[in-house]
């Protein structure tokens, strides 16, 4: 419970802080357990031949896809899953995101942000799935700028990041680029695969739990 709040404060949580503080807390299988039992969702972008997974809950996008409908639902994942990318990986002097808040505001408000190289390189994929639109700017050869077309998304994007929450910091002194596939929640959780030993023993603990509590 104590993981699943801590992604709940977080969403998009990169992996690596989560494998971190289970390997602390002499639990290294425990994320890979809330993930297999649906307790926590996986999504994947991929840029420059390397996947970064990035963790939230699935209670997040429950109201969503039912008010809104799954379409939407998955441009809100991508898009979160693309700032918080730019974020803790994104490489420094190009346009890394310092705080997202902060910039979303600015795009909603403004309806445009940069120019920077980042924007150029980094958000192929939300630029294709139609949440904004890129093109180079007219004043500084090599860099983009980025304007809103989905507001709503933006917007929701914008306020699911903002709530308090702390600082979760990872090592992030390679940059990457292109971002050119994303895997949804259900797409990783199918590529899991067979679960080790120790959690297989921990599901079935699990569920006998549930069961003597039905």
């Amino acid at each position: 419970m104590e993981l699943i709040n801590k992604v709940r404060q977080y969403q998009g949580l990169p992996l690596p802080n989560a494998m971190h503080w289970a390997a602390h807390q002499g639990v290294s299988n425990l994320v890979d357990l809330a993930v297999s039992l649906g307790l926590l969702d996986r999504t994947v972008i991929s840029a420059d031949g390397r996947d970064r997974v990035f963790l939230t809950t699935p209670h997040l996008y429950g109201e969503i896809a039912a008010t809104k409908g799954k379409d939407v639902c998955d441009r809100i994942r991508l898009f979160l899953d693309s700032i918080r990318h730019g974020q803790h990986f994104g490489q420094a002097g190009t346009g890394r995101i310092k705080d997202p808040p902060v910039l979303l505001t600015k795009l909603l408000d403004a309806g445009e942000i940069g120019p920077c190289t980042a924007i150029g390189r980094d958000y192929q994929l939300v630029e294709r799935a139609g949440i904004v639109d890129v093109h180079p700017s007219r004043h500084k050869a090599g860099q983009y700028i980025m304007k809103m077309v989905q507001e709503d998304t933006i917007r929701m994007v914008r306020d699911i990041i903002s709530k308090p929450a702390a600082r979760h910091l990872v090592d992030t002194a390679a940059g990457l680029c292109g971002q050119d596939r994303f895997l949804s929640a259900e797409e990783t959780r199918a590529q899991l695969g067979e679960p080790p030993q120790k959690v297989r023993e921990a599901e079935e603990q699990m569920l006998r739990n549930l069961r003597e509590m039905s």
